[in-house]
């Protein structure tokens, strides 16, 4: 399975980008950049990532193989925040949505399912 970090450096590489571009932009400081081996940021920095690039969220989590990119505007925040009533109603930290998402596109690709669990929400 990939983690953010191979993800991320994977569309950094295909737009002659590196992590500095990121942090020049005020995205994400380069040491936060590396802890993403390990853990998966949460939705809002993704979305940030995803608006400096100009790349889907699908398409960043490999879950698209074209860029249909859409920005995301300050008028969709409500689903934002109704994203994250649910999220925290149903206990699931951010973390965890980022990285079931990222292994929901895992089990596409694969026809396979991680431990035999789902997110339902």
């Amino acid at each position: 399975m990939s983690n953010f970090l191979d993800l991320l450096n994977d569309v950094l590489l295909e737009q002659n980008k590196d992590i500095k571009y990121l942090e020049k932009q005020g995205i994400l400081p380069e040491r936060a950049f590396y802890q993403y081996k390990d853990y998966t940021p949460y939705l809002s920095t993704i979305i940030k990532i995803a608006n400096c690039l100009k790349i889907s969220i699908d398409y960043l989590a490999d879950r698209r193989s074209e860029n249909n990119f859409v920005p995301y505007k300050l008028l969709q925040t409500n689903f934002y925040y109704n994203l994250l009533a649910i999220l925290k109603d149903r206990k699931i930290s951010q973390s965890k949505f980022s990285k079931d998402l990222l292994l929901d596109s895992q089990i596409s690709h694969t026809g396979n399912k991680a431990n035999g669990q789902s997110l339902k929400l």
